[in-house]
């Protein structure tokens, strides 16, 4: 149950969430118009010839995407009970993007609730009836505000462990994703910093690198780690590991994020990294097709890896293994989502950046209430009103899409 302060907070997403829909009425001005986990060597060449063309932008930001991300996940084999939870990735809040709102469906849900894993990671779980198989279904809409890296600075000098903020020390430990402690790895690292000392150019260094990592598996047993794909070649999975351990022994923070592309048609999901800039702050890269800051409307994150979710990574395993259904009896990747994800850019809102900064920053507030009251015993009252509140949200985007 939830007391008086979690009533209050009920009260907050209600008027946060009709907030959302007078805002966005006001907002818009224009409207234009189970085998190797990962997008493989042939789906990144498709991109090539567009990604390409993406350049930094000089102006400031002045939009807001809106975009549709769908998982058509499918449960096969029996629980051992009569009831049992699966749980599988969506949307995180993460940096430029929020989700907005999320639904699921399959003939065999009861009820689903969203959890908190380590910041800022949420997946969801859902209690399903026992069947011999049935479709888990999701769509999600997100907002991803723009970022044209036009402050994105052209000089920042390496910085010693001291200059960097607490907050992102962690991501320069060695993994068993990426073995940044691996005399190999240190020597290739220490080879492409060489005598430079601008941490943007030491980007673009290992930007390039990994993009040149084979696109083989030459040697058994097959891995997903940076080690493995610095070695013997990989697929995106490796590439990101291969950039994140190349940053961290350069002492320089990254992470590994698994998302959905939203320049694909339906693939498993797909692995990119973010580095730290000291003052600036986290910079995306595309380390399979070297593309450095990479836009992030391009691919909606659905996990930002924090040190403890870089587990062992040899084949079947890879980076997601841990979140499939609750029920052993089911097997790993399950339910499978095997060519289950893809995400759209379905319209771009345009406006002041002030007010794009209000609408992302009123969004992010919302999808926290939402994410932390969906799915939990709440009383009569205090769930009338978080169904008004969804109402007003789910009137706020058809309004968007409606223009």
């Amino acid at each position: 149950m939830v007391n008086s302060r979690g009533r209050s907070h009920v009260y907050q997403l209600s008027l946060a969430l009709v907030s959302v829909a007078i805002l966005m009425s006001g907002l818009i001005r224009e409207i234009r118009g189970q085998e190797i986990q990962g997008l493989l060597l042939e789906d990144i060449e498709k991109h090539r010839s567009y990604s390409s063309e993406i350049v930094r932008d000089e102006s400031p930001p002045t939009k807001i995407h809106l975009c549709r991300a769908v998982g058509n996940l499918e449960v096969v084999g029996m629980a051992s009970t009569e009831t049992y939870e699966a749980y599988f990735h969506i949307p995180i809040s993460f940096n430029e993007q929020v989700p907005i709102l999320i639904e699921v469906e399959s003939p065999e849900l009861i009820d689903y609730r969203f959890i908190h894993l380590g910041p800022p990671n949420v997946i969801i779980a859902a209690r399903m009836h026992q069947a011999p198989s049935t479709p888990l279904d999701w769509t999600a809409w997100v907002f991803v505000k723009e970022n044209t890296y036009a402050d994105l600075p052209n000089y920042a000098p390496i910085p010693t462990l001291e200059q960097l903020p607490d907050s992102v020390k962690k991501w320069l430990v060695p993994t068993d994703c990426a073995q940044t402690n691996d005399d190999y790895i240190q020597r290739v690292a220490d080879s492409i910093c060489d005598t430079t000392t601008n941490l943007m150019s030491l980007a673009d260094k290992i930007c390039y690198y990994c993009d040149h990592i084979l696109w083989h598996f030459l040697h058994t047993p097959v891995s997903f780690d940076a080690y493995y794909a610095m070695n013997w070649g990989n697929s995106c999975t490796g590439h990101g590991h291969a950039g994140a351990a190349l940053f961290r022994a350069n002492g320089i923070p990254a992470r590994t994020l698994l998302n959905i592309p939203s320049w694909s048609s339906f693939y498993s999901m797909h692995w990119i990294i973010d580095y730290y800039v000291p003052v600036y702050g986290w910079v995306r890269m595309e380390t399979s097709m070297g593309h450095n800051p990479y836009y992030p409307e391009q691919e909606i994150v659905t996990f930002a890896c924090n040190p403890e979710d870089e587990f062992p990574m040899f084949f079947p395993h890879a980076i997601d293994a841990c979140w499939h259904t609750s029920d052993p009896l089911l097997g790993m990747w399950n339910p499978d989502w095997n060519l289950a994800h893809a995400a759209y850019q379905t319209l771009n809102v345009t406006d002041s950046t002030a007010k794009i900064e209000h609408a992302h920053a009123l969004t992010d507030s919302v999808f926290g209430y939402y994410s932390r009251y969906f799915g939990i015993n709440l009383t009569p009252m205090q769930q009338s009103l978080l169904e008004t509140a969804l109402d007003y949200q789910a009137s706020a985007l058809a309004n968007i899409q409606a223009s």
